[in-house]
C-alpha cells in the first residue's frame, strides 16, 4: 500500500536550530512576543484601549494606561500565561516551541533539562500553557477547574 502524503514523522516548520537563532538574545525574544501580542500598538489589558504611555519610569512596569480610572500600570506579561513569572522571555519562547511541537506532549523533567531551568519552573510553565490551551479549545468557557483563565481573568496563581 503506497502512501502519497508524508508520514507522521515528517513535519514542516521551524527547527530547533532556527528557533535558537531567532531568539539569540533576550531582546529578540521580547520583541517577538510583543509583536505577537500587540501587532500595531500596545493595548491596555484591563480596558483594551491603545491610549497607553510607553517607557514609564518604574522599576518593573513598562506601560501605563491613560484611560483607566486609576491609570493602571502593566507589562508585556500582564494577563498572559507569563504573568507572575520571573523566567526570561527567551526561556518562555523556547518552552512554547517545545510544548507545541512535541506530538505526545513534554514532561516538566524534560523541559527542565532542555532549558536549564528548575523542575518547578518547568512545571509552572507547562501548567500555565496547558490551562491556556484548554481555555482556547473550550470555546471561551471562562472558568476551567475552578481556575479563572483567559483574557478577562486576573490570571491563575
Amino acid at each position: 500500500m503506497a502512501h502519497k502524503a508524508p508520514g507522521r514523522h515528517h513535519r514542516e516548520g521551524v527547527t530547533l536550530l532556527q528557533i535558537a537563532d531567532m531568539f539569540s538574545d533576550e531582546a529578540a525574544a521580547k520583541e517577538w512576543i510583543a509583536q505577537r501580542r500587540w501587532p500595531e500598538n500596545p493595548r491596555c489589558p484591563y480596558c483594551g484601549t491603545d491610549n497607553v504611555q510607553v517607557g514609564i519610569k518604574h522599576r518593573t512596569m513598562t506601560h501605563r494606561c491613560r484611560e483607566c480610572p486609576d491609570r493602571r500600570m502593566f507589562t508585556l506579561q500582564t494577563r498572559t500565561v507569563m504573568e507572575g513569572s520571573k523566567l526570561p522571555f527567551r526561556i518562555w519562547a523556547m518552552g512554547m516551541y517545545l510544548f507545541t511541537t512535541n506530538l505526545k506532549g513534554i514532561s516538566s523533567m524534560r523541559l527542565h533539562r532542555e532549558l536549564g531551568i528548575g523542575q518547578k519552573a518547568a512545571w509552572f510553565m507547562l501548567h500555565r500553557s496547558r490551562i491556556h490551551v484548554l481555555y482556547l479549545t473550550s470555546a471561551g468557557a471562562g472558568r476551567t477547574h475552578g481556575i479563572a483563565v483567559g483574557p478577562s481573568s486576573d490570571s491563575a496563581r
